[in-house]
């Protein structure tokens, strides 16, 4: 790599508060799309012409409707209760092909792994989702972790399994993480009232009654085998097997 500029912002800048990072490069045609990470524990996008990355006058700011050449203008992606602790440690951003929407990820209070979707990388984003606690994936010495980053180059089965880091204290080191991302089971009903549990619909006859809940559409440590067994007044769902040739229709605690 090639340094191209030592300074492109300070705590001149005009975001209100110093500049602690900037993460996440995410390029939308011509443009390169980076995440701002201030002292103040808040996230500003800025963008700017590929060519023209390491030019201070190059970028503008999100306002939350329009961009801006004013950082003063930016708009937070979102903001949080202060609670004595780092709100975060900035966000990575990238895109899921399988849901169709743009993950924002981040180290919570550097405890937890958060996410929240929008349906463009500029927002606007949802209400986050706790993905896991780090605790128990490293020794109790806080920050438990921090600069968690998702790697989709390494994405695997259509999108259900991922992979993504942590950094932690003590290990002073990097953890990589295989998930398994949850599939939407929904619930499907014929004209005659009987009702089925699966991903795909069961039959021409069945019309989608919406997600009924998540579930594995694989194997994993802790999950169990469901199979769905016909029954006099439609269809059970099960732990046994009905029949050898059988095959589950999800995998659930």
């Amino acid at each position: 790599g090639e340094r191209v500029a030592e300074t492109i912002w300070d705590e001149r800048s005009g975001f209100g508060e110093r500049v602690v990072g900037v993460r996440a490069p995410v390029r939308v045609g011509d443009d390169v799309l980076v995440y701002v990470h201030t002292g103040d524990d808040r996230n500003y996008i800025a963008r700017a012409p590929l060519t023209r990355l390491a030019e201070f006058t190059a970028y503008a700011y999100w306002d939350g409707a329009a961009w801006s050449p004013d950082p003063a203008k930016a708009k937070a992606m979102w903001t949080t209760e202060p609670t004595g602790l780092p709100a975060d440690n900035g966000v990575q951003v990238s895109y899921d092909e399988r849901i169709g929407k743009w993950i924002a990820l981040y180290n919570r209070e550097m405890v937890t792994v958060e996410v929240r979707t929008a349906d463009e990388p500029w927002g606007s984003w949802s209400a986050p989702v706790r993905w896991f606690d780090c605790r128990p994936l490293v020794r109790e010495q806080y920050p438990f972790c921090y600069t968690g980053e998702m790697h989709r180059q390494l994405t695997r089965d259509g999108g259900v399994t991922v992979y993504m880091t942590i950094s932690s204290q003590e290990p002073y080191d990097v953890t990589l993480l295989e998930l398994h991302m949850a599939t939407a089971v929904r619930e499907w009903r014929s004209p005659d009232g009987v009702r089925r549990y699966a991903a795909a619909p069961p039959g021409a006859q069945y019309e989608d009654a919406g997600v009924a809940f998540y579930a594995s559409s694989k194997p994993a440590p802790g999950l169990s085998p469901v199979y769905e067994a016909a029954a006099d007044d439609g269809y059970d769902y099960v732990l046994d097997a009905p029949s050898l040739s059988d095959k589950p229709v999800f995998f659930a605690y």
